[in-house]
C-alpha cells in the first residue's frame, strides 16, 4: 500500500493520507478554545480570544513521559488539536494559535498545533496565516507556503489525526519532536515525522523542513514503542 501524504509545515502534521496500490514501505510525497475554531460554514470565526489568568503557568524543564495532565481537544475542521491551560496556547485568532510556556509541555503542545493548522486548507487562510507567522523565515517556510497553496482541503477520512509523540531532543532554545499521526488507510500503521521547534521571539515556532518538504524524514511504523499517546481527543 502507497501511502500518500500532505504534511505541513509542521503534522497535520496534519497530513492527507490516501491509500493506493505499492509497497508499505514507500514514502510519503510532500505536500489546527478557549479558541477560535472553523464554523460549520467553513469559515474561520473573526475576533480572537485570551486565556485567563497567568497563562501559561507551566515552568516544569522536565520532558513529560505521560499524557499531559490538563490536555483537552477541541476540533478545527477535520482535525482534532490539543490545548492545555498550563503549556498553551494562551491566544488564539481566527487562524493562528500562539503563547507557549517555554518548558518542553509547551513544545510539544505547540509543534502539535502549528503543524495541525498548516494542514487546515479550508479556509487556505489558516495555513498561510500559521505559516507565516509562525514558522522560522527561510527559503524552506517560502517553498512550504508555496506548496501548501496548491493542497486541496483535508477531509474526515483523508485527516492524518495525532496520535502520540517522542521528545527525541531538548534545550532552551530548541525541541526536536517526532509526531506519529494515523487515519482508516493507514491499516493500524503510524506516519512519523520529526519536527523541530525553536524558541524565537517569546513564543515556540516552526523550522521547516528542508525545501519545504517531509519527504526526506517521514516514516511508517506499526508500533508506538518509545512514544508517549496524546490520550483520544
Amino acid at each position: 500500500m502507497k501511502i500518500h501524504a500532505v504534511i505541513p509545515a509542521a503534522t497535520g502534521i496534519l497530513l492527507t493520507v490516501a491509500a493506493c496500490s505499492s509497497s508499505p514501505s514507500a514514502a510519503p510525497s510532500s505536500g489546527p478554545p478557549t479558541a477560535a475554531v472553523i464554523s460549520s460554514s467553513g469559515e474561520p470565526q473573526a475576533g480572537s480570544s485570551i486565556a485567563p489568568g497567568n497563562c501559561p503557568t507551566d515552568t516544569t524543564t522536565t520532558v513529560p513521559t505521560e499524557r499531559l495532565a490538563d490536555l483537552r481537544w477541541e476540533k478545527l475542521g477535520p482535525l482534532s488539536v490539543p490545548f492545555s491551560a498550563s503549556a498553551g496556547p494562551c491566544q488564539t485568532t481566527a487562524t493562528t494559535a500562539s503563547g507557549y510556556a517555554h518548558t518542553p509541555a509547551g513544545a510539544l503542545v505547540a509543534a502539535a498545533q502549528i503543524t495541525s493548522r498548516t494542514s487546515i486548507f479550508d479556509p487556505m487562510k489558516v495555513a498561510t496565516d500559521t505559516i507565516e507567522q509562525q514558522v522560522i523565515a527561510g527559503q524552506a517556510r517560502d517553498q512550504l507556503l508555496t506548496d501548501t497553496k496548491s493542497h486541496k482541503p483535508l477531509t474526515e477520512n483523508s485527516a492524518g489525526q495525532l496520535t502520540a509523540w517522542s521528545m527525541l531532543s531538548y534545550s532552551d532554545d530548541t525541541a526536536v519532536i517526532s509526531l506519529a499521526m494515523t487515519n482508516a488507510s493507514l491499516q493500524g500503521r503510524y506516519l512519523t515525522i520529526p519536527v523541530t521547534m525553536r524558541w524565537d521571539n517569546g513564543d515556540w515556532r516552526l523550522v521547516a523542513p528542508p525545501s519545504g518538504s517531509w519527504n526526506s524524514s517521514a516514516a511508517v511504523t506499526s508500533t508506538l514503542q518509545g512514544y508517549v499517546e496524546w490520550g483520544k481527543p
